[in-house]
C-alpha cells in the first residue's frame, strides 16, 4: 500500500533521478510473476524519499542505504504481488481509465515547468522523449488503477462495529490527532448583472476592438491599448495556462471550446465582455488572451440583486426548502446541485465576510443577505460548526470508524500479500533482502 503512494508521487519527479555520488548499470533486483523490479525503480524511490526528508543520500551511511534499499524493494514486490493478484480476479480497468489517470500525470509533470519549451527542453537533457514518458507512465498507471480496484473491492466487504470502534479509540486515545475547527454551511449566491446601457458601452469597446482585428492588427496590441482588464492588459491580454474551475464558467466555456488561434465573439461575465482567443490545449489545460470592456452595474441594478435576496429569505423564514432554493436562485454552479451546501471547510478558508457573518449565527439559523464584493451577495445557513477538540467517540464516530476500517483492510491486504507470496513465484535478487514476512 505505501509503495502504491511512493508510485503516484515518483511519476511527478523530472522523469530520471539517480544517485549523483554513484553510476549503475541497471539490473533486475526481483522478479513477480512475470513482473520484474529494476534496480533504477528502486533508485528513483530512494532518491524520492530523500527530497521528501529534506536530506541528500550521501547523507546515508552504507548500512543505511542498504536497509531503505531493502525496504523500498520489499514495498515494490508487495505492490507487484497486489498487481498480480488483481490480474488472477480478474481485476479489470479500461483503456479510458488508463487514458485519464496518464494525461492527469502529464499535465502534473508538465505543470513543474514555466513554459511548454522548458519542458521539451528537460526531455532532451533527459535523453528521452514524450512518447517514451508516456510508455512508463502508462505502465504505472495501469497498475496504479489495478491495486486501487482490488483494494476497494476488498474495503467493500469491511464492516465495522461500535465495539470494535470503542476498542480502538480505547487503545489509542492518547496518540489520535486533534481534529481541527470546521463549519458546515449552505449558501445562495448573486452576482449583480449590468443593466442594457452599460451593455451597450461595453459592446462598443469591444466592436472597435474586432475592427482593429479584422485590419490585420495583432491581437495583444489591440488587448494592450482597449482592454480594461489592468491584470493583464499590459501583457496583451495573456492570462498563460489554466485548467477547469479556475476561470468563470462563462469564460471557461468560451475559452476550452475554440480552436487553436480562433477568436470568440462577445462573452458576458460578471466582469464585463470579453473577445478571447485560444493560444494552445496543453493536456487538460488552456492557453487563453482576453480583451475586456468592462460593463459596470449601476445602483438600481444592485438594489434588484439585494431585492431578489430579500425575497428569497423571506421564503426561508416561512419554511421554504434551502436546497430547492438554492438550486433555483444560487448563481454558483459549483454548489448549486448540492443545494448549496459546502464543507465541512476550515472557517479560515471562506472570504473574511463569510467569516464575520457566521461568527453571529448560531447552527441552524440562517443569515440576512450581505455582501462579499461589490455587488456580490449571500445568504448563509451554518449547518454544523466543529471547535478544535482531541479527537472522542462523541463527537468524531464517523473518523474513528473510517480509521478502523483502514485498519482492518490493511490487515486484510497483509493477509492476501502472506497467502500470495506462498502462492505466486517471488525471487527477491538482492542480497541481503528477502521477501517480508508479516
Amino acid at each position: 500500500m505505501c509503495c502504491a503512494l511512493l508510485l503516484i508521487v515518483a511519476s511527478l519527479l523530472p522523469f530520471r533521478t539517480s544517485f549523483a555520488a554513484e553510476e549503475v548499470v541497471d539490473r533486475i533486483l526481483a522478479v513477480v510473476e512475470r513482473d520484474v523490479v529494476l534496480q533504477s525503480e528502486v533508485d528513483e524511490y530512494i532518491t524520492l524519499q530523500m527530497i521528501q526528508a529534506g536530506r541528500s543520500i550521501q547523507s546515508l551511511s552504507a548500512p543505511e542505504r542498504d536497509q531503505l534499499r531493502c525496504q523500498i524493494l520489499q514495498a515494490m514486490v508487495d505492490d507487484r504481488i497486489l498487481v498480480a493478484k488483481a490480474r488472477a480476479d480478474s481485476v479489470v480497468v479500461t483503456l479510458q481509465q488508463v487514458e485519464d489517470a496518464l494525461r492527469q500525470q502529464l499535465d502534473n509533470i508538465k505543470g513543474q515547468f514555466p513554459t511548454e519549451e522548458a519542458y521539451r527542453e528537460q526531455l532532451v537533457k533527459e535523453g528521452t522523449t514524450e512518447r517514451d514518458l508516456r510508455a512508463k507512465l502508462r505502465l504505472q498507471m495501469e497498475r496504479y488503477l489495478l491495486r486501487e480496484k482490488l483494494t476497494q473491492t476488498y474495503g467493500q466487504k469491511i464492516t465495522v462495529t461500535f465495539n470494535e470502534m470503542e476498542r480502538f479509540y480505547n487503545q489509542y486515545r492518547d496518540s489520535l490527532p486533534v481534529v481541527p475547527a470546521s463549519v458546515t454551511i449552505a449558501h445562495i449566491t448573486r452576482v449583480t448583472k449590468p443593466g442594457d446601457s452599460a451593455l451597450v458601452a461595453a459592446r462598443r469597446v469591444l466592436d472597435a476592438a474586432r475592427e482593429r482585428l479584422a485590419a490585420g492588427e495583432d491581437f495583444a496590441s489591440v488587448a494592450r491599448a482597449l482592454s480594461q482588464d489592468p491584470g493583464s492588459a499590459q501583457f496583451g491580454g495573456d492570462l498563460g495556462f489554466f485548467g477547469r474551475g479556475q476561470m468563470v464558467p462563462e469564460f471557461e466555456t468560451a475559452a476550452f471550446s475554440l480552436d487553436s488561434g480562433q477568436v470568440s465573439g462577445p462573452v458576458l461575465t460578471e466582469y464585463g465582455l470579453h473577445l478571447i482567443q485560444n493560444l494552445g490545449f496543453r493536456g487538460e489545460q488552456v492557453h487563453a488572451r482576453h480583451i475586456l470592456a468592462r460593463a459596470v452595474f449601476t445602483p438600481a441594478d444592485r438594489q434588484a440583486t439585494v431585492d431578489t435576496l430579500q425575497s428569497v429569505y423571506r421564503r426561508l423564514q416561512a419554511g421554504q426548502d434551502f436546497g430547492e432554493l438554492a438550486r433555483i436562485y444560487s448563481m454558483d454552479q459549483s454548489v448549486r446541485q448540492t443545494g448549496g451546501r459546502i464543507g465541512p471547510v476550515d472557517p479560515s478558508a471562506l472570504p473574511p465576510a463569510f467569516g464575520r457573518v457566521l461568527a453571529t449565527l448560531s447552527v441552524g439559523e440562517t443569515s440576512q443577505p450581505f455582501e462579499s464584493d461589490p455587488g456580490t451577495f449571500h445568504i448563509v445557513r451554518l449547518l454544523e460548526r466543529t471547535r478544535e477538540h482531541a479527537m472522542n467517540m462523541n463527537d468524531d464516530r464517523r473518523q474513528i470508524e473510517e480509521m478502523v476500517r483502514q485498519r482492518k483492510l490493511q490487515t486484510r491486504i497483509n493477509e492476501i500479500l502472506e497467502q500470495e507470496r506462498g502462492r505466486m513465484y517471488v525471487d527477491v535478487r538482492l542480497p541481503g533482502c528477502f521477501p517480508s514476512a508479516r
